[in-house]
């Protein structure tokens, strides 16, 4: 072998003593490069100790699928798991990226009712315990709010849902028939929005075609219970973004289907199937479906923070409807305020009769008439409707206190209690509610 040129030492020195001046850099193991690779599959930043951040929250409970994770106790939930900073990177098995920490979580199955609530409580507190002592996650958690919907206004949540529902309008045809626990006025709050939702698709979509009321009114409904379309999966499916749960249309009654009266596909080999539960198909831990669960030490505290517990458990749907609810409301006040005016214009060009004959008497006559036509509209806003956005809000919501603000609000306003003015918030006429005479008008 030639001894090497003088070229080249010159070179070997030069490499030397360049290598000598920059920092030395750790070779990587390959427990870390596995890390990286695992962490780049996931659809955000887990390795980052961002306890602030709601992607890389998200990005954390992503790891915890429907077959590596089986414990169902809320102290050990994905969310519970994932807020402390661990991932799931097999059955039962959790990791650190901070740290590399892992803990074993599984449930014996030979254990008592008694063992396994001691088992469990032991495996929460081990949350904070297993990590290491210099790991950026030991004493630190993520706040319970960050797993919620993010904040918006009332109409952005209206436009949200809308947006959500024209997207799915791309398997119309295929959309499934919907169970919910929505009321009859909830129902209808949404088919007002279907106009909407149909011009939406129309400027998507180059199918000429409108979908059938049937698939807009499934649509809707999917999207306020936070499902979305999957295109991750090559046939038709939905799935929600917060429990990162996956269902394939094809495994359930089509709308379509059930309106014309025609046979579904059961070629998945089901012999018959079934209506789409928007709530039971969510995940136990799913906010869209449960809100932000209280802990059992969280759900015995009193006073204002047991109101703020019982608020974060109201699920996102509910959230989502008092929010459609806020902007119809708006604006139907805007519609009203912008009516009256031009009414108030009217009747100071044309004048009034000192008799009480004019054309400005007949407008009055007329929008008494408006008037009531108003409160019979309102009728079906029913105490399921007031305490349902009571909850949404964290308002603590009673019988007796809903009955005694209508009867002060109808004596205010001139009605008597047997009125029907003053039951328009009731469903029926408010001496017949119970709990109203228990009130002092100091508490209204």
């Amino acid at each position: 072998m030639s001894a090497p040129s003088t070229r080249e030492l010159t070179k070997r020195r030069v490499d030397t003593a360049l290598s000598a001046l920059s920092p030395k850099r750790p070779r990587q193991s390959a427990a870390s490069l596995s890390r990286r690779a695992s962490v780049a599959n996931t659809d955000g930043n887990t390795d980052k100790f961002r306890p602030w951040s709601r992607e890389d929250l998200l990005a954390r409970i992503a790891t915890y699928k429907i077959h590596t994770w089986l414990v169902q106790s809320p102290r050990l939930s994905p969310v519970k798991c994932a807020r402390n900073g661990w991932i799931n990177i097999d059955c039962g098995t959790l990791k650190c990226p901070q740290c590399a920490a892992r803990l074993i979580a599984e449930l014996p199955d030979d254990l008592t009712g008694s063992e396994e609530i001691r088992w469990i409580e032991r495996l929460n507190q081990m949350l904070q315990s297993s990590h290491n002592a210099k790991c950026s996650w030991r004493g630190h958690e993520c706040s319970e709010s960050i797993y919620s919907i993010p904040l918006a206004t009332s109409q952005e949540t209206v436009d949200e849902v809308c947006r959500h529902a024209a997207d799915l309008l791309a398997f119309a045809g295929l959309l499934p028939v919907t169970e919910h626990p929505l009321s009859s006025f909830q129902s209808g709050l949404l088919r007002d929005f279907r106009r909407k939702v149909i011009a939406l698709y129309g400027e998507k979509s180059e199918n000429e075609t409108p979908p059938g009321d049937g698939d807009v009114t499934s649509a809707l409904v999917l999207a306020l219970f936070g499902w979305r379309t999957d295109r991750c999966i090559p046939r038709p499916a939905i799935k929600c973004e917060l429990c990162f749960r996956s269902a394939g249309l094809w495994l359930f009654q089509s709308a379509s289907s059930s309106r014309t009266g025609t046979t579904p596909d059961t070629t998945s080999g089901q012999s018959e199937a079934q209506p789409f539960n928007a709530v039971d198909e969510h995940r136990s831990f799913c906010y869209w479906a449960h809100g932000s669960a209280a802990t059992p030490e969280q759900s015995n505290s009193a006073g204002a923070s047991s109101i703020a517990n019982s608020a974060s458990a109201v699920p996102g749907w509910q959230k989502t409807i008092a929010s459609i609810l806020r902007a119809k409301t708006m604006s139907n006040e805007n519609n009203g305020s912008s009516s009256e005016s031009s009414s108030d214009a009217g009747e100071t060009s044309s004048g009034t009769d000192e008799d009480g004959g004019g054309p400005g008497e007949a407008r009055n006559r007329a929008g008494v008439g408006q008037d009531d036509a108003m409160f019979k509209r309102l009728k079906p806003f029913n105490i399921s409707a007031i305490s349902a956005a009571a909850e949404a809000f964290g308002i603590p919501f009673s019988m007796a206190l809903l009955a005694r603000a209508t009867k002060k609000l109808a004596l205010m306003t001139g009605h008597s209690e047997s009125s029907p003015h003053s039951s328009v918030l009731l469903t029926a006429p408010i001496d017949e509610h119970s709990g109203f005479d228990f009130l002092d008008d100091s508490l209204l």
